[in-house]
C-alpha cells in the first residue's frame, strides 16, 4: 500500500490575490518594468536636452516609478488593501498631481494607463472599476485646474477610454486564462476511470484538512484479491469493479468528505469532523454494501468484497503522513484477519479493534 506523503497545497489562483506565491513572476516583472521605465525617464533630459523645469518633472516621474518598484519588491505578505494603494493609488496620485502642477503635459497622461494595467490583477473586479472611477474623477480635476491648456475634455476622453480599454482587456484575458489554469489543475487531480480525485488530489486535500481543528479521519479501502480478477476476466471486467466500487463509496460518503482512487485498487477517504466510532461504522457500511453488490462485466456477474483500514487524528501524530501510516496499518490488519472488513487503529490498546 502507498503511503501519503505531505504533498504541496496548490497556491491560491494568481488572479485572486496579488500576494499569492504564483504572482512571485507578475510582482518581479511589475518591479522590472518600473525600474526600467525609471531609467528611462531619469537619462532621457540628458539624451536629448531639456529645458530645467522639464528636467524636475523627469526626475520626479522617475523617483516616483522607483519608490514604486522598492515597495512591489519588498512588499510580500502586506495586506491587500494596502497593496491596492501603494502599487496602483500613489502613481496615480503623483501623475495627476504633476498634471496639474505643469503646463508641461506632453505624454504624461498616458502614464495612468500602468495603473489600468495593473489593477485587473488584484482579487475582485471592484479595484479595476474603482481604479477607472478615480481616474476618471482625477482627469476631470486636472482639465479644470491644470495650466497646460492643451488639456481639454477630448484629452479627458482620450485617457480615459484607453484606460478603459487596456484595464477590461487585461481582465478578460486574466479570467480566461485563469479559467482555462484552473481546468487543467482540475484534470492533473482527476483519476479518468473513476472522475474521483487521485493520489496528487488526496494528499492536497488531506494537507488542506489538516491544519483545520476537530476530528479528522482517514479511510483506505483495498479490493481483496483483485490481482485475481484481473488476471481470470481480464482488465475490462477488473475496471467494471473498480468504477462499480466507486460508486459504492461515493452512496456511503457525505458531501464534505474527499474520496478519491489512490492506487489501481486502493482508495482512500478523508473524514473531518468524525470521530472513530461514527468511521468505523461508515467504513464498515461501505464494506458490507459492496460485499452484496452484483456486478455484470461481460460474460459474468461478479460478486467481490473489500478491506479497509482507518485511523483518527491524535495528538501524537505529527503529520498527516502519520496518520496515514496508522490507517496503512490498519489495512494489512484487515487484510491479515480475512479480509472483506474494516478495522479502526488504536494505539493505545496497542491492538487494533475491528
Amino acid at each position: 500500500m502507498r503511503r501519503a506523503g505531505r504533498g504541496s497545497v496548490e497556491p491560491r489562483a494568481w488572479l485572486t490575490r496579488l500576494r499569492a506565491p504564483r504572482t512571485g513572476t507578475l510582482r518581479r516583472v511589475a518591479v522590472a518594468v518600473c525600474v526600467l521605465d525609471a531609467l528611462v525617464i531619469a537619462v532621457a533630459p540628458y539624451v536629448t536636452p531639456r529645458a530645467g523645469d522639464q528636467r524636475g518633472l523627469y526626475a520626479t516621474l522617475g523617483a516616483a516609478l522607483a519608490v514604486n518598484a522598492a515597495v512591489l519588491a519588498v512588499s510580500r505578505g502586506w495586506p491587500d488593501r494596502l497593496m491596492v494603494a501603494l502599487a496602483v493609488g500613489v502613481p496615480n496620485i503623483v501623475i495627476l498631481a504633476l498634471l496639474m502642477a505643469t503646463d508641461l503635459m506632453g505624454s504624461l497622461p498616458m502614464l495612468l494607463l500602468w495603473s489600468a494595467l495593473a489593477s485587473p490583477y488584484f482579487w475582485s473586479r471592484a479595484t479595476a472599476l474603482a481604479n477607472l472611477g478615480g481616474i476618471a474623477i482625477g482627469m476631470a480635476v486636472v482639465v479644470q485646474r491644470s495650466p497646460d491648456v492643451r488639456l481639454s475634455w477630448l484629452t479627458w476622453a482620450v485617457v480615459v477610454s484607453a484606460c478603459t480599454i487596456c484595464s477590461i482587456t487585461v481582465r478578460l484575458i486574466a479570467e480566461q486564462n485563469e479559467a482555462i489554469v484552473s481546468s487543467l489543475s482540475d484534470q492533473g487531480r482527476r483519476d479518468q476511470l473513476t472522475g474521483l480525485l487521485n493520489r496528487r488530489g488526496f494528499d492536497e486535500r488531506l494537507d488542506e484538512l489538516w491544519t483545520g481543528a476537530g476530528h479528522l479521519a482517514v479511510v483506505f479501502f483495498d479490493l481483496d484479491h483483485f490481482k485475481i480478477v484481473n488476471d481470470t476476466y481480464g482488465h475490462p471486467v477488473g475496471d467494471a469493479v473498480v468504477r462499480e466500487f466507486s460508486q459504492v463509496l461515493r452512496a456511503h460518503v457525505r458531501d464534505g468528505d474527499v474520496v478519491s482512487r489512490t492506487g489501481g485498487e486502493e482508495f482512500g477517504v478523508v473524514m473531518p469532523g468524525r470521530g472513530a466510532t461514527g468511521v468505523l461504522e461508515r467504513a464498515r457500511s461501505v464494506v458490507e454494501a459492496f460485499a452484496s453488490t452484483r456486478i455484470p462485466a461481460e460474460d459474468v456477474v461478479l460478486r467481490c468484497t473489500v478491506s479497509a483500514g482507518l485511523a483518527v487524528r491524535e495528538p501524537r501524530h505529527a503529520g498527516a503522513s502519520h496518520l496515514c501510516r496508522d490507517a496503512d496499518r490498519a489495512l494489512y490488519l484487515a487484510k491479515g484477519a480475512g479480509r472483506n472488513r474494516a478495522v479502526v487503529w488504536r494505539v493505545q490498546a496497542d491492538v487494533p479493534e475491528g
